[in-house]
């Protein structure tokens, strides 16, 4: 009864600690694609978007004539990079820190354009703030790549 109740014990106290190792519980959120209501112009709602490593992304773009593809030179060396079809969602799991750009192909020269910042941005932010934009594209991006940078 004693041996019973100290494995019971010892793997409750294996499995608390396991959770309490990781403060962040894995997440999905979804980034959709709305009409600006100034512009008249398709974005990316939220433009900017901050998970933790493991989090995962669903580009919501069903019922849309846009797409949503990785920007080239604009995520981290190492990470694994995705290439959406026009009018599918696609779900991304980010597990590699840095900033990654995502833009729709046919409508990134009038700003369809994103961010998404995993964890800490530093590994590759500068590369990606140097990469060649359409204007359109180029001022949405200064914009949020100032609200990132901005001191808390």
């Amino acid at each position: 009864m004693r041996r019973k109740f100290l494995v019971t014990f010892g793997l409750f106290s294996a499995l608390l600690a396991l959770s309490l190792g990781s403060t962040h519980a894995q997440s999905e959120v979804v980034v959709r694609i709305v009409t600006d209501a100034v512009t008249g112009q398709p974005r990316y709602d939220p433009p900017l978007l901050r998970i933790e490593p493991g989090d995962t992304v669903v580009f919501a773009n069903r019922g849309h004539v846009h797409a949503s593809r990785t920007v080239p030179g604009m995520h981290p060396p190492d990470a694994e990079l995705w290439w959406g079809q026009v009018g599918e969602d696609v779900r991304v799991t980010f597990t590699v820190p840095g900033v990654y750009g995502h833009k729709c192909g046919a409508s990134y020269p009038q700003g369809l354009i994103g961010l998404v910042v995993v964890g800490d941005p530093s590994p590759n932010l500068e590369a990606a703030r140097a990469v060649a934009h359409p204007p359109a594209a180029a001022r949405l991006l200064d914009s949020l790549f100032a609200e990132l940078t901005a001191p808390n």
